[in-house]
């Protein structure tokens, strides 16, 4: 709803709406708070590659959406 109300933001990228992109990114936020559990418990190659695995879900996301729009 923030970015919604943003006027500096185009109306192109304030809107998600492709489903594989949305669910890229509901994936990605445990993936990140998993993350930062791991990194304040046990720093590890472990826990980056949780990490690595959460921007690859954004990013892989974004990339969906904008091929589909």
């Amino acid at each position: 709803e923030i970015i919604e109300n943003c006027s500096f933001i185009s109306e192109k990228y304030k809107k998600q709406e492709h489903p594989v992109n949305i669910a890229l990114h509901y994936l990605s936020v445990p993936l990140t708070l998993a993350f930062l559990t791991c990194l304040t418990y046990n720093p590890s190659v472990e826990s980056f590659s949780l990490y690595g695995a959460a921007a690859g879900c954004q990013v892989l996301g974004h990339l969906i959406e904008g091929l589909s729009s």
